[in-house]
């Protein structure tokens, strides 16, 4: 909804429409301190919400953001920490459970050599779609996450 501006010192009457875009946005977090990961995808918890957020759903979909109007979002996600053996771990955006292939990435790691791994990208996404983060590790392994503070975040702001 706009609002109609008139000018009253204005000799040729004119009119100005102003209108808000009110864009979703919000993360969901883990401060967790390890994820036992192996070659099956394992669904990171995310149960800390962003303290702002806007137009998404994070009750609907444990450990996701559920997406409530259709658009174009950036989506960004993060888990940093190490294994506690050498392994090839994986992180991927899942979207409603199937993989996102334009978000996903891999690094064969040797035993306790830290890792941050990092996704963004712009995805056109529909209301109900939610999206979670899951990881993979062949061999099986611990995956520790930071003693203290956050270890994996997922984000969404819309854009259009």
């Amino acid at each position: 909804p706009g609002r109609v501006y008139y000018s009253p010192t204005a000799n040729v009457k004119a009119s100005l429409m102003v209108t808000a875009h009110a864009p979703a946005f919000g993360s969901v977090l883990t401060d967790a301190s390890s994820v036992s990961l192996s070659n099956t995808a394992t669904n990171l918890t995310l149960d800390l919400q962003s303290s702002d957020s806007s137009g998404v759903d994070f009750m609907t979909n444990p450990n996701a953001i559920t997406i409530i109007q259709r658009g174009i979002y950036r989506v960004d996600a993060m888990v940093m920490g190490k294994p506690n053996v050498g392994a090839a771990i994986s992180l991927g955006v899942r979207n409603s459970g199937f993989s996102m292939s334009n978000m996903y990435q891999e690094e064969t790691l040797s035993a306790n050599e830290s890792v941050t791994f990092s996704l963004s990208n712009f995805v056109e996404l529909n209301a109900g779609e939610y999206l979670t983060l899951a990881m993979t590790s062949v061999p099986d392994s611990t995956f520790n996450l930071p003693s203290f503070g956050i270890g994996a975040r997922l984000s969404v702001q819309q854009i259009m």
